[in-house]
Parts: C-alpha cells; structure tokens; sequence
C-alpha cells in the first residue's frame, strides 16, 4: 500500500487515501498510519491531517472527549 502511494501524483495519493477511509478500509489506513510519512510520500502536516480524518472516521467519539476533557467527569 505504501509504495503503491509513493508512486503516483500528490493529488492521486489524497483521493486514494481520502477513499480509503471513507470506504472504512481499516487495513490501508492503518498501513500509512503506522509507518513514517516518508514510505507513503506523504510530508507530516499529511499524515497528520490523515490520522485526524481517519480518527473522525472510526473512532468518532475519542476526538470529542480529548478535545473537551471535562466531558469524562
């Protein structure tokens, strides 16, 4: 997966990844998540705009309660 996005365009890499987590394909996500964002040709600000897209994606309610802590108590 990685290597298959480090080959093609920057805006081919977006749309496969944006495609990927709105298909719920937890595997390829988890493939570019889980490696530097070098081995997907990805810069960090990418990879880090990934891992919130894929945060509201399957984990919805995490990002809620650590952006408003005093919701847990």
């Amino acid at each position: 997966m990685r290597a298959a996005l480090r080959g093609i365009s920057e805006s081919a890499r977006r749309e496969a990844i944006r495609g990927a987590i709105q298909a719920g394909d937890r595997e390829a996500v988890s493939a570019v998540l889980a490696a530097s964002p070098l081995a997907s040709g990805l810069t960090r600000n990418d990879l880090e705009g990934v891992r919130i897209d894929a945060e509201r994606k399957f984990t919805p309610k995490e990002p809620e309660l650590r952006d408003s802590p005093e919701k847990l108590l």
